[in-house]
């Protein structure tokens, strides 16, 4: 979070150097684990490496070693996200299922709820008390964290919902789709607010604020980034 590493699924880097800080790959391929998502908590101190299959990781940062890991039996886990506080986070799966998860013990507590297809996109609140979710349902969903009810479906994107973001006033939040358009909702009723498309767009992939919320990047399958 503050810009000084960069992790991929493999590995881990400093970005001022280059430097190699961690290696993922050994234990991966000891243990057949396919490659999957990965998320920081909003203070740094803890990276959760989400698996296709096999078992899940959560790393401290300080270390670079693995304190702890867990197995689901079932279900390919696309999506991850951390609570704002870091103490839970949420994971979506290639069948629609969110599952809520404690970090300290490391594992999942209780299924928040289900899209009827994969699950491509989650956000926590800036507050921590809702989760958007979307995907090949093409639909965004608004769930309550500590009860798991559905609170509203915005539709509006026409094909598979890639990346969500809130701003960090919790007032907006904006959700990128293959059907090219950026669409701006408000954070709290889920009322459309505007529509960012350019016609000559490609599908939009993944989306990044500034931390001051007043600057919003979108990256997308023709290898551009585009600021408004």
């Amino acid at each position: 979070p503050d810009g000084s590493v960069v992790a991929t699924s493999q590995k881990v880097f400093r970005v001022f150097d280059g430097s190699e800080l961690a290696n993922f790959e050994p234990f991966m391929s000891a243990n057949g684990v396919a490659l999957g998502p990965l998320a920081f908590t909003a203070d740094g101190k803890y990276l959760a490496r989400i698996a296709f299959s096999g078992p899940s990781v959560l790393v401290d940062t300080q270390t670079w070693q693995i304190v702890s890991k867990y197995s689901l039996p079932i279900g390919e886990l696309t999506r991850v996200a951390f609570s704002p506080d870091g103490r839970q986070l949420v994971t979506g799966d290639a069948t629609g299922v969110l599952r809520l998860w404690t970090t300290d013990p490391f594992q999942p507590i209780a299924v928040l709820g289900k899209h009827k297809m994969a699950v491509q996109a989650v956000a926590f609140s800036p507050d921590g008390t809702v989760l958007a979710s979307g995907g090949a349902e093409r639909l965004v969903r608004m769930w309550d964290i500590e009860t798991g009810r559905l609170l509203r479906s915005l539709r509006g994107h026409t094909h598979d919902i890639r990346a969500i973001v809130y701003t960090p006033d919790g007032q907006t939040l904006a959700t990128a789709s293959e059907d090219r358009t950026i669409r701006l909702w408000n954070g709290k009723t889920g009322e459309p607010v505007k529509l960012l498309f350019t016609r000559y767009d490609h599908s939009v992939c993944s989306l990044s604020l500034s931390p001051d919320g007043l600057m919003l990047a979108r990256g997308s399958h023709n290898k551009d980034i585009k600021i408004w």
